[in-house]
């Protein structure tokens, strides 16, 4: 959007330079060709003022001076310097006054006879309105190339560049997975068939997801399986290792050396696949996070503007409330990605599992952080199930007739948790209202 600003600004510039200098020109050029007109006003005066003898006379001499003399001045001067007519007034003329009313394409010289008396004017007329004419056509042409290219880009910045823009971060927002609705649709002829397949990409990447997702509940169903199958007999293998290294199964009850130094590699051996299962079962619910933490300083209107951005459209559409109450305008350093992910799964439930009555987002800063809290009314959570809204694949008594994966609070918190923040619920029995807070340090 700068850049199209400095365009424009550019562009602006340019006209303007460009229509200050023609003017300029032609100005100047108009200036000098007043001089040329003088230079003849002069000359013709000067001849026709050695030929004066009477008015009569002075006529003749006029076609003798000039008319048949006009091609030679052409060749010299310009059309528009050259006199379009020349007339002689006299003294004794009663229209006189009217006649060399002032004009400013006239000149006027004065006429004397032998004892230095005036005797009448000589009223030279020009032809200069052609060349004003020309100068006004050129604004105006000028004028209109401006207003035309300025409007082309206009246009330019308003169908193409402007909806790009706007576009611009989509995929990169898609990438992450934070994307709460489809890009609207539109008629532009432009974008309207990118539109429909960064949609169809959209809904390509939420229908694999789910399928990641469930994959990912099987996996973790059968690691888990596999991990307490395998505690079992583990614990069963230290044990006779420890009945064997202490002489258990000896009748005199005294343990043999070498048998005892083998039942120690035993037992460190069940250790070493007991740490293993432990390590597995963790990586199994921890592996299924993807993310990495880039901390950068920003302002906390722009989480305000990209849920306004992201669902205002969505709670128009479903006719549900919502209300942002924003106490801050500081500038935080964490991951403005990982809080608009937390945040986006947040709202989601809020809107899957509330009745519709109303969403409140409130931003506040305070002396140990950040707050962001979500509050909405709905079927509440059932007191004894609140210790389970984080781990994986879990889903509660509440969520029987809505879709999901169970996974996307357990992702929140583990984000949260690697932002070095944390997400706190909040259950309200006598409004019947759920609050979710993230906090960030």
């Amino acid at each position: 959007m700068k850049r199209f600003v400095i365009v424009y600004l550019s562009m602006f510039l340019f006209f303007a330079i460009t229509f200050t200098g023609v003017n300029i020109f032609l100005n100047q050029d108009l200036s000098k060709s007043e001089k040329s007109r003088n230079v003849i006003v002069n000359r013709l005066s000067d001849a026709l003022q050695q030929e004066f003898y009477n008015e009569s006379d002075m006529n003749k001499n006029i076609e003798d001076v000039f008319y048949h003399k006009v091609d030679d001045y052409r060749n010299e001067y310009k059309d528009y310097e050259i006199p379009q007519d020349i007339c002689f007034v006299s003294v004794s003329d009663k229209k006189m006054d009217l006649r060399l009313a002032e004009s400013s394409d006239k000149r006027i010289s004065v006429i004397k006879n032998s004892n230095d008396e005036t005797e009448g004017f000589l009223v030279f007329m020009f032809d200069i309105s052609s060349y004003k004419n020309m100068i006004v056509y050129v604004n105006i042409g000028m004028a209109i190339c401006a207003f035309l290219l300025f409007s082309f880009m206009l246009y330019i910045h308003l169908n193409v560049l402007g909806p790009f823009h706007k576009m611009s971060t989509y995929p990169e927002i898609l990438s992450k997975g934070e994307i709460t609705e489809k890009l609207p649709e539109s008629k532009n002829k432009y974008f309207g068939r990118f539109i429909w397949g960064i949609n169809m990409l959209g809904d390509k990447l939420s229908g694999d997801k789910k399928r990641i997702n469930k994959l990912m509940q099987e996996r973790q169903v059968l690691l888990t399986t596999i991990a307490h199958g395998i505690k079992t007999p583990v614990a069963n293998i230290k044990l006779y290792a420890s009945a064997i290294e202490t002489g258990l199964y000896k009748e005199d009850g005294v343990p043999d050396k070498d048998d005892a130094i083998i039942a120690a590699k035993i037992d460190k051996n069940a250790d070493d696949i007991t740490v293993l299962v432990k390590e597995m079962i963790e990586t199994s619910a921890t592996g299924m996070v993807d993310f990495h933490a880039c901390p950068v300083k920003f302002y906390v209107k722009e989480i305000v503007a990209f849920i306004n951005q992201e669902y205002s459209n969505r709670f128009k559409m479903l006719h549900i409330p919502y209300q942002i109450n924003c106490q801050t305008q500081a500038l935080i350093d964490t991951d403005q990605s990982g809080i608009t992910r937390i945040l986006s799964q947040m709202l989601d439930n809020a809107i899957k599992y509330g009745d519709g009555q109303g969403i409140c987002i409130t931003i506040e800063k305070q002396e140990e952080g950040f707050f962001f809290s979500v509050k909405n009314k709905g079927q509440l959570i059932p007191e004894k199930e609140i210790p389970f809204i984080f781990n994986s694949f879990w889903r509660g008594s509440n969520a029987e007739q809505v879709e999901g994966s169970g996974i996307g609070m357990f992702e929140s918190r583990r984000i949260a948790k690697i932002l070095g923040g944390d997400i706190y619920v909040k259950r309200y029995e006598e409004s019947g209202e759920m609050e979710f807070i993230l906090y960030i340090p």
